[in-house]
């Protein structure tokens, strides 16, 4: 034993002779102590026989089973096997030879002991964990092999049994190999401390090669299938530029890498998928096998070697939760080359100095510079299984229905969604449109059941065909997404390449079958305009509704959001593999899907999932027509491939954003929590396609204030300044319309926003005052004559802000005040006020005031696949209210007139609206039939039920083009588009309260 040696070859020696001595006194303790071998004394001689009974029923039965000389055969520094030989059994089992291999974890530990200083201070113990064990195998040996025996499960029992009684016994516990040996530190020894022992079973030619199976229910050819997915996907990576030096070879590392040593020298490996061995649960062998390496200078190959297979111990971590295990390599905590188990063929390995150093060469870069690229790309995840996606494996999930109306007004959507569209913010943007998994699933599947659709049936040449169920697909927050396909039946070609065959290609003849193969794909989603798609894609999009629509039309650009089946990803963990057991079998059914049928499938038009139309700034768009437009993935968490089916609540959003009459896209982005998608309380009863939002200020302050200005300008009366002057006609009232005319843009009317009102909803105001003030003094008149006339008209518009609640009703409430005073004053000559007829000198004052008060409400419905801006309740009337009869009589030739007289003649009795709602259909209040601003995959949206959010922002909900409508009505009569006042006395008690602030 030397310093540098690995020193646990004679620490097993150790505990075996110590194990061997223990096993002798009991044979010596069975063949001189009978009374030793009795059921309640067999702690003494149990290594060497033991003995149990067992009461069933009415049947006594005694075990008795003799063993041989046990062993220990350490795998690690965590486990060893327990080798048992049970040279007879006899009682209800009676069996010759048994061998028993048992896993039984170990620890080790250091007790102080109060011993003279010279002796040391401390002991060391190994002790084994029988409480853990676990029956590896029981075979007997028949004809010279081994196989397993009848009747194991009794067996099993009594070693149970065993084990326990040998932990009674304290024949777990054995000395360490003395602390007095060197533990070899990176500089050969420890100064401060002295000598200690180390070792690493591991590592020892003396170590059990028996490996695990399985552990915690993974298996590890489970494992492997996880790593053998990880380096597919690597080899389905583009090969950097090899004569790039700093070309990031971490794609594709698995499959290749190069490495330089110099700037003239590099080596060059091709590799096999790696491979792992399970040591223990902290251990494992992870085997690299190079398929070929070559040693290269500027001038071509030095060396070339083929085969050869390097090994490293790594340190794992287990992880089981709710969802499902993951095994991690713990990089952390080191890892070793392991020189034992290397495989170097003989024939390339004379003795040759070159040679060995190349060998050296490549275990310091295998050892170094590509293990730190292995844990850049997470390759420490060696295995990862979510139970929680066994419901997509399973199969395609179960339909869930579609509600053509929308789920607005479904008794059993969720309150915390509706929420969420409450105090939804559009930011910064005029129009957010967001599109649910469940929509785009849905419109795979309508394209799924048409007739021709290759996405239930496909064939290539004579080298594949499949018959396919409907694709599925998960949206991902990065912009991405898995995508399913599921072969119902399908036979293929093997390959024996990466490439697809040309049809003149000599393959074999048998076909394999790939029936109910499940494969996921990871797949990024972009987007791309109309002039960049390839021709065939192009000419398969001009068919559907998008281009059908605009394609034609000055100026107009589509947009598509694409799933983008160049770099596919394939996804081993999710996928569901009925092929052959070859690597070939597996590869070949990925390059007929990954490269021949997503082509086809892109060359159909089948990887468009939105298109947009947009039109450039300044060339008279529609309303609503985005100018510029981006898409988002929109989700309260981050959502990746390994944590997707955890998101068991409000999954990813595909968003569409976009601004309106500008180029310049807004930079600060929506908040993660903001919601646009309602659900239901259970989603297996049904699901939205989405949500349309136009932002308040692009709906409500344009395309409904706007042409609503109007009618302020027809409510709005001003009294004639001519009618003050003597012996002119009598005083009248005037609409700012009359007197603006045409030219009404002259005389803007415009809304302004006010404080919402005690219920939070959004609150417009328009008022306009007009007063007229006139001293009337002539030499004639023994008086001055002082008049004032007022004319105050206010308007308030109110939005219910509230989402879920039916039809939003819009409610404009006026009222026209006119109120009028004449004061006669007497004159004043030299101090004295001259007499007035009857000779009272006294102020004469006259007063009146009356007022007309009016409502109107508009509704916002969707009905017959048509969204309008629809005025009710049009049996409003305007109420006449004489607040202040003058104090005289109003007599004619008096100074002052009746003020309701003069409300009833100027106001109009019909305000006719026509023109309003001819001019809201024009800036784009009503949308007929399909949603013109964004279309699905070969389909078309309509909208369903609107509302207003808390921000007064316009939300609609997206339904299926051809569904039928919503058929409820809104409240009242049909609308007409004029609104008709008459008197007030068959409605005082139908009139609504004035708004408080009026």
């Amino acid at each position: 034993m030397c310093i540098g040696e690995n020193l646990a070859p004679f620490a097993a020696y150790y505990l075996n002779a110590q194990l061997s001595a223990l096993y002798e006194n009991s044979l010596k303790c069975v063949a001189e102590h009978p009374d030793a071998q009795s059921e309640g004394n067999h702690r003494f001689s149990a290594l060497a026989r033991f003995v149990t009974s067992a009461v069933s029923g009415q049947t006594y039965s005694v075990f008795i089973a003799n063993f041989g000389k046990p062993e220990l055969q350490f795998i690690c520094n965590h486990n060893a096997v327990l080798k048992l030989k049970i040279e007879s059994v006899r009682g209800p089992l009676q069996l010759g030879a048994i061998f028993v291999d048992i896993l039984v974890p170990f620890f080790s530990q250091t007790s102080e002991l109060p011993l003279p200083s010279h002796f040391g201070h401390t002991v060391k113990f190994d002790i084994l964990n029988f409480d853990d064990a676990t029956i590896l195998s029981i075979s007997e040996e028949k004809d010279g092999s081994k196989s397993d025996i009848a009747g194991r499960t009794i067996l099993e029992k009594h070693l149970i049994k065993y084990l326990q009684v040998l932990q009674e016994a304290k024949l777990d516990t054995f000395f360490a190999l003395p602390q007095t040996y060197l533990e070899v530190g990176q500089d050969g020894h420890d100064e401060s401390h002295g000598p200690h022992a180390v070792f690493d079973h591991a590592l020892a030619e003396h170590s059990s090669k028996i490996r695990m199976s399985s552990l915690r229910g993974v298996t590890v050819e489970k494992i492997n299938e996880h790593i053998f997915s990880a380096w597919l996907a690597c080899s389905m990576s583009k090969t950097p530029e090899v004569s790039d030096r700093n070309a990031d070879w971490g794609p594709r590392c698995l499959v290749e890498y190069r490495f330089w040593e110099s700037s003239s020298e590099c080596l060059h490996f091709e590799f096999e998928a790696p491979r792992v061995n399970i040591l223990c649960p902290e251990e494992m062998v992870l085997s690299f096998q190079i398929k070929k390496v070559q040693v290269l200078k500027d001038d071509g190959p030095v060396a070339e070697y083929e085969n050869w297979k390097f090994t490293f111990l790594v340190y794992t971590t287990w992880t089981t939760d709710d969802s499902g295990v993951t095994v991690r390599i713990d990089f952390s905590r080191g890892y070793r080359h392991h020189p034992s188990l290397e495989d170097i063929p003989a024939k390339e390995w004379p003795d040759d100095a070159l040679q060995f150093e190349h060998k050296q060469r490549i275990v310091d870069v295998l050892d170094g510079h590509y293990i730190e690229i292995l844990q850049r790309i997470d390759f420490g995840l060696l295995y990862s299984h979510d139970t929680r996606w066994e419901r997509v494996s399973g199969g395609p999930e179960p339909e869930v229905p579609e509600y053509p109306a929308g789920i607005w007004g479904n008794p059993e959507l969720d309150d915390a969604s509706k929420g969420g569209l409450q105090t939804a913010d559009l930011g910064s943007f005029d129009q957010v449109v967001a599109i649910s998994q469940e929509s785009i699933n849905s419109y795979l599947a309508t394209l799924y059941e048409k007739a021709s659709s290759i996405f239930k049936t496909w064939t290539y040449g004579r080298f594949f065909s499949a018959t396919f169920k409907r694709p599925q697909l998960r949206i991902l927050s990065n912009k991405r997404a898995i995508l399913w396909i599921h072969l119902q039946e399908g036979s293929y070609m093997p390959l024996d390449g990466s490439e697809v065959p040309r049809p003149d290609d000599i393959l074999e003849d048998n076909n394999h079958s790939a029936n109910g193969s499940r494969l996921a794909f990871e797949i990024k989603i972009r987007m791309v305009a109309h002039h960049q798609l390839e021709t065939e894609s192009v000419e398969a999009v001009q068919k559907q509704p998008a281009f059908i629509a605009h394609g034609g039309k000055q100026g107009c650009q589509l947009q598509h959001i694409t799933l983008d089946f160049e770099c596919p990803q394939y996804v081993h963990k999710y996928s569901t593999i009925n092929v052959g057991g070859s690597t070939r079998d597996l590869q070949s059914l990925l390059v007929y899907i990954s490269k021949a049928y997503f082509e086809a499938l892109r060359r159909e038009g089948l990887h468009v999932i939105a298109s947009i139309p947009t039109w450039p700034t300044g060339v008279g768009a529609p309303p609503y027509a985005m100018t510029t437009v981006d898409f988002r993935i929109h989700c309260d968490r981050e959502v990746t491939r390994d944590n997707w089916a955890s998101m068991t609540t409000n999954p990813p959003v595909l968003l569409v954003v976009g601004i309106c009459g500008s180029d310049d896209m807004p930079s600060k982005d929506l908040s993660p929590s903001t919601m646009f998608i309602p659900r239901l309380r259970d989603s297996r009863l049904g699901f939205s396609h989405g949500t349309v939002a136009i932002a308040k200020q692009t709906f409500i302050e344009r395309a409904v204030l706007v042409p609503l200005a109007r009618v302020n300008a027809l409510t709005t009366l001003i009294p004639e300044k001519s009618a003050l002057l003597p012996g002119s006609r009598p005083l009248k009232l005037k609409t700012w319309f009359a007197i603006a005319g045409e030219d009404v843009q002259s005389f803007p009317t415009n809304w302004c926003c006010q404080p919402p009102d005690e219920r939070g909803f959004l609150r417009y105001l328009w008022s306009h005052k007009a007063e007229l003030t006139y001293r009337y003094e002539t030499s004639c008149n023994r008086y001055i004559r002082d008049q004032r006339i007022v004319c105050h008209t206010e308007n308030w518009l109110t939005v219910p802000t509230v989402v879920g609640q039916g039809p939003p009703r819009i409610q404009i409430d006026g009222r026209v005040e006119l109120s009028m005073c004449s004061t006669e004053t007497p004159k004043v000559y030299g101090g004295q006020i001259e007499a007035m007829e009857g000779d009272k000198a006294e102020l004469l004052t006259r007063s009146a005031r009356a007022s007309v008060r009016w409502g109107l409400t508009f509704t916002i419905d969707a009905a017959a696949s048509t969204v309008r801006v629809k005025a009710c309740d049009t049996s409003t009337n305007s109420a006449y209210i004489l607040e202040e009869p003058p104090r005289d009589a109003v007599q004619p030739g008096d100074h002052i007139e009746d003020p309701e007289r003069l409300l009833r003649g100027a106001f109009p009795p019909n305000v006719d609206i026509t023109d309003v709602l001819a001019e809201a259909d024009q800036t784009g209040v009503m949308a007929e039939g399909a949603w013109a601003f964004l279309y699905p995959s070969g389909g078309a949206y309509r909208l369903g039920t609107p509302a207003f959010n808390g921000t007064g922002d316009l939300i609609l909900e997206l339904c299926r083009m051809g569904s039928p409508p919503n058929a409820t009505k809104p409240n009242g009569s049909s609308a007409r588009n004029g609104l008709k006042f008459a008197g007030a006395s068959a409605l005082l008690s139908k009139l609504r309260a004035p708004q408080s602030a009026v």
